[in-house]
């Protein structure tokens, strides 16, 4: 949670310069129809299992409240690491003319990276 108020700050320099924002975020339906069996494993490994951690009917997926959201930000929701994997990012990205990308985040180690 250290890093949120950076993160944030950064958000605001971004509008501020007239960059579109697009937050992403991971979670599964409620039914987890979506979640791969390595996924389904992972999630039991960690004791998840009947918990609505990550799932997109839980409290968790929202983004935090410390992190604004603009009506005008666009939210990419993903079932991976990857926004690009199984989403309509690169659609998003093509229909909005955006060629160049600024990444920034919580975890940059995994989803940022990815």
């Amino acid at each position: 949670r250290a890093i949120l108020p950076t993160v944030s700050r950064l958000i605001s320099a971004a509008r501020k310069a007239g960059v579109r924002v697009i937050h992403t975020r991971q979670g599964y339906r409620a039914d987890m129809a979506d979640m791969t069996p390595y996924e389904t494993w992972r999630r039991k490994r960690a004791g998840l299992e009947g918990t609505e951690i990550l799932l997109r009917s839980g409290p968790g997926f929202q983004i935090v409240p410390e992190i604004d959201v603009a009506p005008q930000d666009i939210i990419v929701d993903k079932t991976c690491n990857s926004a690009f994997t199984y989403t309509d990012f690169e659609l998003v990205l093509r229909a909005q003319g955006i060629t160049h990308l600024l990444f920034s985040g919580c975890t940059t180690d995994v989803c940022v990276h990815t």
